[in-house]
């Protein structure tokens, strides 16, 4: 079956990733014990016990239950191991100490829009389309641009330049958005770029884009080597900032696209 690795998100800078290896993991809730009789279903002349009348658990008791095995936790084969850090603002040395420590380290790069913190954001403001839905501080780009691809491929370089082990892709969705021809080009020009390194490349999301690919190229290893996909069980809830379980229909959607990643030779990952 296809090999599920799992992303627990951190801070913006920061996403640090479990992998799960076939591992069937319970529902925690499921696993909580009945609180026992409802209180208000006491009735006023209840038995009142006292503390003299308690019987105190017996040494035999207390040892046998102190001796009682842990209940058995998922296996884990990459717990902490691998890291997904914005390396733009980390020196090499620090991701060295973070490889030292035994870490796979993958950097961020956002090939599909810019954000208004990036250093280079008025640089590119010629070649915005857009704002991106829910995240007003960032324009969608158009990828199709010479210049933007450039600077995509120096920004990577640059990147791996820093000791970083991969790419996190992020929002090739851009081609969802803009469904052009011309966008299309653009975001596989760069992908290909990126593989062209030798480094792991790993997309955030972008069923759109690489579903697309596969129908026309049959296969998908040519531009990438993991797919994470956020929201599978879970959903965001963007008036309250809130989450909530994803509706059958979107869960199913998704389920089926990272089986036809895992089944395509890919990596995959989920960030919930």
């Amino acid at each position: 079956s296809t090999t599920i690795k799992a992303f627990i998100a951190g801070t913006a800078a920061l996403l640090i990733l479990a992998a799960c290896s076939n591992a069937d993991v319970s529902d925690n809730n499921s696993s909580k014990a009945s609180s026992g009789t409802d209180a208000g279903s006491e009735s006023a002349d209840s038995e009142i016990v006292t503390d003299e009348d308690k019987e105190l658990p017996s040494e035999e008791t207390t040892t046998t239950a102190a001796k009682e095995p842990e209940p058995e936790k998922p296996a884990y084969d990459m717990l902490n191991e691998t890291i997904v850090i914005d390396a733009q603002y980390f020196s090499p040395e620090d991701i060295r100490s973070l490889k030292e420590q035994g870490h796979r380290v993958f950097s961020y790069i956002n090939l599909g829009s810019v954000e208004e913190f990036r250093p280079y954001y008025s640089s590119f403001s010629d070649l915005f389309l857009g704002v991106y839905e829910n995240w007003e501080d960032e324009r969608w780009v158009d990828v199709s641009s010479p210049r933007w691809q450039d600077f995509m491929v120096s920004l990577a370089d640059s990147l791996l330049d820093k000791g970083v082990d991969g790419l996190f892709v992020d929002n090739t969705d851009v081609y969802y958005n803009y469904p052009t021809e011309e966008i299309y080009q653009g975001v596989t020009d760069i992908l290909l770029a990126f593989r062209s390194t030798g480094t792991y490349v790993s997309i955030n999301g972008g069923d759109f884009y690489v579903t697309e690919y596969y129908s026309r190229e049959g296969e998908i290893t040519s531009i990438m080597n993991g797919e994470n996909q956020e929201t599978v069980f879970s959903a965001i809830n963007w008036e309250d900032d809130g989450f909530t379980s994803n509706p059958p229909e979107e869960f199913e959607f998704f389920s089926s696209y990272v089986e036809f990643c895992g089944e395509n030779g890919i990596d995959v990952y989920l960030l919930e």
